[in-house]
């Protein structure tokens, strides 16, 4: 059990409700009602581009594996890369859209990761599926459109023991998929990310009272769903006069064209973020690809994969850092070796260098100061890891695809 109940919290925004008399309409009664009152949530153009492929074939073909394009690896350079995607947004803000399989623990932490202190800069607001937000909708009981706020809010005012168990004991009952997956304690967690940040955070679902008696067919469900979360955003930021950036995370499904984004300002930047890896039972896209590091493969501007690594299929990385002494290579370089034949893509900023590696025989890479990604491609499989340069060091590294290893002496002051 994550232990949070005694952490005291100092200013941190809290989950408001409603204001008294602002009510919904009513919660649509079949599909075509669903359609419209999205229509008149939002007036957003369906996205032109597609989901990304996500099997692990399509991931291993992935560009940026082959030397055509940068990628990020590890969690500094994919905040960065998230940061630069969501730049301004705009008047109506910008929103960051975290599809994750809910048989994955490993995927909701890495959200928290992304949200929490380290994390993708300015975020204001998170919206969470997998907690349940509060309703408006006239006519519909309030028991049955109660969300999670007040729990939240509870925990928030007191930072008990006891509040927190009574926010756990919610969660374990609601998010049958966390319970299922024993991950109850990691959606906590990404609510205790976000108010160590001050942000905002709510619950964005639907309660399960309120879809039951609506008698819906399923398809219309995940679209009430969605019109359900656009709503509880809709009212949550309806009185910030400064652009908002957003962080979203819902299952797969409602990261399709059409689906979660449909329901955002019409103007605002939405990008979207696949989480594949650290599945339960899944097409492992790692087999032939050795990382211990997340890996940020970017399919558009406003879109990408994030690729988890499998702790079984990772490799290992040995690092050693060490004062430096006169035999040690030029400053600001990295020296790159390896057992076998091999093309080493380095990643400087949107460029690719690109560096032929042969058995026996160490080459020397200039590159700028700062962090790099950097893929190895060798008969069989691709190795993916991140170096950092400066002024004051030099890096060696070794690449020994067969044995899945990467050696890295660091030699600085």
């Amino acid at each position: 059990m994550l232990v949070l109940g005694a952490v005291v919290v100092i200013g941190c925004a809290r989950p408001a409700p409603p204001p008294r008399g602002e009510g919904w309409g009513a919660f649509p009664a079949n599909a075509a009602e669903v359609s419209l009152a999205r229509s008149r949530l939002s007036r957003r153009a369906p996205s032109v581009s597609r989901a990304p492929e996500l099997d692990a074939a399509a991931i291993r073909s992935h560009p940026g594996l082959r030397g055509h394009g940068a990628i990020a690896v590890g969690w500094p350079q994919i905040a960065a890369w998230l940061d630069r995607a969501l730049g301004g947004g705009g008047g109506k803000g910008s929103y960051l859209l975290f599809g994750v399989h809910h048989d994955s623990a490993g995927q909701m932490d890495a959200v928290r990761r992304l949200i929490g202190p380290g994390g993708v800069p300015g975020l204001t607001h998170v919206f969470l599926e997998q907690m349940r937000g509060g309703g408006r909708w006239d006519g519909a009981p309030p028991a049955d459109q109660a969300g999670d706020d007040a729990a939240l809010a509870r925990w928030l005012d007191t930072g008990s023991a006891r509040d927190f168990a009574a926010l756990e004991a919610a969660q374990e009952l609601h998010d049958y998929a966390a319970w299922k997956f024993g991950y109850v304690d990691g959606v906590l967690a990404v609510a205790a990310a976000a108010r160590a940040r001050t942000i905002t955070l709510r619950g964005c679902d639907a309660p399960r009272a309120l879809l039951d008696k609506s008698h819906l067919p399923e398809d219309a469900k995940l679209r009430a769903r969605e019109l359900h979360c656009g709503m509880v955003m809709r009212q949550a930021l309806s009185r910030r006069t400064a652009p908002a950036r957003v962080a979203l995370a819902w299952g797969q499904a409602h990261l399709e064209p059409g689906a979660l984004a449909a329901v955002l300002p019409e103007d605002a930047r939405v990008v979207t973020v696949h989480v594949v890896g650290q599945r339960a039972d899944a097409d492992r896209a790692a087999t032939a690809l050795v990382a211990r590091e997340p890996v940020l493969l970017p399919t558009g501007d406003a879109q990408a994969i994030l690729l988890l690594p499998e702790p079984c299929e990772a490799g290992v990385v040995d690092r050693v850092r060490r004062p430096r002494t006169e035999e040690d290579d030029p400053l600001g370089a990295i020296l790159a070796q390896t057992t076998e034949p091999a093309s080493l893509y380095v990643s400087t900023g949107t460029a690719v260098a690109r560096t032929d590696l042969r058995p026996g025989r160490a080459v020397l890479v200039t590159l700028p100061a700062g962090a790099h990604a950097y893929v190895v491609r060798a008969t069989s499989l691709a190795m993916v890891g991140s170096v950092v340069t400066s002024a004051d060091t030099s890096v060696s590294l070794r690449f020994d695809p067969g044995r899945r290893t990467t050696e890295v002496v660091q030699s600085g002051p």
